[in-house]
């Protein structure tokens, strides 16, 4: 990575959070400063907890110059997660602001963060060729370190830096630095391609953890710094095309905003460009470094676009595999090392105009006529209509779907609810009509007993908190609705709007 740095001119400003502002120049003698700090403690494996600072870019750059083992910590995991994840991994050095029970080491080149020994308990296996093992937080049990060797992480970088062409911009650093997509996708590929990064820290941006908790100062964050580019998942880029509704202008010099995380609608990305957010979808995995296919289309329909050039796709029994960059295997797990293809276990299918992402394998819904159905695709549609922080769709060996929803805002009527599912509905097949939609408590968002820390839904958990408003509204189908009328508020009638 160092080699692309200096390709730049060292006066240019490369990378700043506020507290700190290096050119290129600066950066790498930084970078190079903790080289040989990391170096004299003889260090090969460190575990990085730190909001989005230059210090956590700094650390990861040395690490990666060093080809020293590097574990990304999120913050936002839970204590049991981030516990979980240091048993795995079994950290030599923990570079964090602070780190109980444990006593920094002196003389370090960073400014905000320190050193801290850790007494190693026990061995770890990993692949050879290691530099990064980055966790997946699953929907259930403890997330999973995926080992990625430098190459992988550059082959994404390198790719994306030609592809999109975007010069003398910046770009925003809105997803924590932890999640390997704006690790890889933002400040890689944009300082390989001589542009500067900004981070903010979570307050900054908004955030507590993954979560937007402060739209207003999101959007204050980015008129503020004014990027030419930024990475977001779908609930963000609805967040941004409802405030530029309200009048919120979008930054002059945006000019890419890459979407990815689950799927977006046509209509979704189509009313973002409309208004002024030049919004391209992406598809991708950890177990792939990151970015696999992206969408660079002015008109791009529901396609999330070809495979980059440094890897081949293809679909098999209906699912996409991937060959070219795949990564090393999972922490201590040898079975799963040296992969020649990646499996995705997403559903997918190859049109002229891209590959369409139907959703995840495991996800799929096949209801009591036999027909499968993917809810990712209903619940692009009903977030389309931008009254949702959250849908999720279920309907599992039943008639019909139906859709357990977060609105966007406790005011929101169950008659214009009603009047946007009605049209959601025209635009779907008979088999694949969402008959009815239960709205869930906001609290549901922040509960690790229903989401994931990354922000991911646990389904199961989230239809089992339904479950009985959900059997009442199944049990309408063969029960007389005069003996249901005072059962949870269900309304039996086809498109109706149900309080949990």
């Amino acid at each position: 990575m160092l080699t692309y740095l200096q390709a730049h001119d060292p006066s240019k400003i490369a990378i700043s959070d506020g507290v700190t502002t290096l050119s290129f120049g600066q950066l790498i003698e930084r970078v190079e400063a903790c080289c040989k700090w990391l170096n004299t403690l003889q260090i090969r494996r460190v575990l990085l907890i730190d909001d989005n600072t230059v210090d956590w870019v700094v650390t990861d750059l040395a690490c990666m110059a060093l080809e020293i083992t590097v574990i990304p910590l999120p913050t936002f995991f839970s204590a049991e997660q981030q516990q979980h994840v240091i048993e795995q991994v079994q950290p030599e050095f923990i570079i964090a602001k602070r780190f109980l029970s444990l006593v920094a080491v002196e003389n370090t080149p960073l400014t905000q963060l320190k050193g801290f020994r850790r007494n190693v308990k026990k061995a770890v296996e990993v692949p050879i060729g290691t530099q990064k093992i980055t966790f997946t937080s699953g929907t259930t049990g403890n997330p999973k370190g995926v080992c990625l060797s430098k190459q992988n992480q550059l082959n994404v970088a390198v790719e994306l830096a030609n592809t999109i062409k975007i010069v003398a911009g910046s770009h925003l650093c809105i997803l924590p630095l932890s999640l390997l997509l704006e690790n890889v996708a933002g400040v890689y590929a944009a300082l390989i391609k001589g542009n500067s990064v900004t981070l903010l820290n979570e307050s900054l941006r908004g955030f507590n953890g993954c979560q937007l908790v402060d739209g207003k100062q999101l959007l204050a964050a980015l008129s503020a710094t004014n990027p030419t580019s930024i990475i977001l998942v779908p609930e963000l880029l609805q967040y941004l095309i409802g405030s530029i509704s309200r009048g919120w202008q979008v930054p002059e010099r945006l000019s890419f905003v890459a979407v990815g995380g689950s799927k977006v609608s046509a209509q979704t990305l189509a009313q973002a460009r409309q208004l002024g957010l030049p919004a391209y979808q992406g598809y991708g995995l950890s177990e792939c470094g990151s970015v696999v296919t992206l969408n660079m289309q002015e008109e791009q329909g529901d396609s999330i676009g070809n495979a980059l050039n440094h890897v081949k796709i293809a679909i098999k029994n209906g699912t996409l595999h991937v060959q070219g960059n795949n990564f090393l295997g999972y922490v201590n797990q040898p079975d799963s090392w040296y992969p020649t293809e990646v499996d995705t276990e997403d559903l997918a299918k190859e049109t002229a105009s891209g590959l369409i992402y139907l959703g995840r394998k495991k996800n799929t819904l096949v209801n009591s006529f036999g027909r499968n159905i993917s809810p990712e695709w209903l619940e692009s549609e009903l977030m389309a209509t931008g009254l949702f922080r959250f849908v999720m769709v279920v309907g599992d060996a039943k008639p019909y779907c139906v859709g357990l929803v977060v609105p966007i805002s406790d005011l929101l009527s169950d008659e214009n609810i009603q009047r946007q599912l009605v049209t959601v509905n025209q635009r779907l097949p008979e088999y694949a009509k969402i008959n009815n939609i239960i709205s869930l408590p906001s609290q549901l968002l922040t509960s690790s007993t229903y989401f994931t820390a990354n922000g991911r839904p646990k389904r199961e958990a989230i239809e089992h908190y339904a479950q009985q408003t959900l059997n009442d509204i199944y049990l309408c189908d063969d029960t007389d609705i005069d003996e249901l009328s005072n059962l949870h508020h269900t309304n039996c009638s086809q498109n109706s709007v149900i309080n949990q």
